[in-house]
């Protein structure tokens, strides 16, 4: 927190001396809100979870970042690249053969040999449905619809999803924000969810968390 908070006074030191445009106010405000999120959590923590004893110690809360923030623009370029591919017949014979290790002699065999293959490996891929597609048909309907996700929780909501779905760190929420709020349908989403789910472990979380999680971004999607 101590590198935003320097980072914050270069940008005020522009603003007092007149060198500031618009970009500059931005990110003075972007570091501001970051700051202050950040105290909000170690607030929150300080009367969830009381130190045993009569004379505790100082809380010590550990700020740094385990990961860079990346900006939404490479967020979204990365969504936009996760494209599923449909149609095996487009795809090149050396992507076949990873899929599928098959090792046929004859070439024309082998194009028809790993288009069967691969085929049958996306009906066994679709026969296992994911826990999260189960999850997310509970939640239709049980919040009022919502034109963004952003914004629509309150503070002890975000703190509760960020601290038990995305491991404390207030900046992979704000990534997730960024990316529900670009996609337009739950299915486009739904990538994103499974890693989220297979990353932080989604299902050893509070039920009641996650379920709120996904009612809220399930009602910016669809009409009720």
């Amino acid at each position: 927190m101590r590198d935003k908070i320097k980072e914050l006074e270069s940008e005020v030191a522009k603003i007092e001396d007149g060198k500031a445009d618009i970009s500059t106010l931005n990110h003075a405000i972007y570091l501001t809100g970051l700051v202050l999120e950040q105290l909000h959590i170690v607030r929150y923590k300080a009367y969830t979870e009381p130190q045993e004893g009569s004379n505790p110690e100082p809380m010590a809360y550990d700020f740094s970042e385990e990961e860079s923030l990346e900006t939404p623009e490479l967020l979204i370029e990365e969504a936009q690249e996760q494209v599923l591919v449909e149609d095996l017949s487009d795809n090149t014979l050396a992507e076949l053969k990873s899929k599928t290790g098959v090792e046929p002699v004859e070439k024309n065999e082998e194009v028809v040999s790993l288009a069967k293959n691969a085929k049958i490996q996306g009906a066994k891929g679709a026969e296992e449905r994911h826990p999260l597609e189960d999850l997310i048909a509970q939640c239709r309907g049980k919040h009022e619809k919502i034109d963004s996700f952003n914004g629509h929780y309150s503070l002890r909501e975000k703190i509760d999803f960020i601290n038990e779905l995305f491991g404390g760190s207030s900046e992979r929420f704000n990534n997730a924000v960024r990316l529900i709020d670009h996609h337009s349908d739950v299915a486009t989403m739904l990538p994103h969810l499974k890693e989220y789910f297979s990353t932080h472990e989604w299902e050893k979380k509070k039920k009641e968390v996650l379920l709120g999680f996904l009612e809220k971004l399930v009602a910016c999607y669809e009409d009720h």
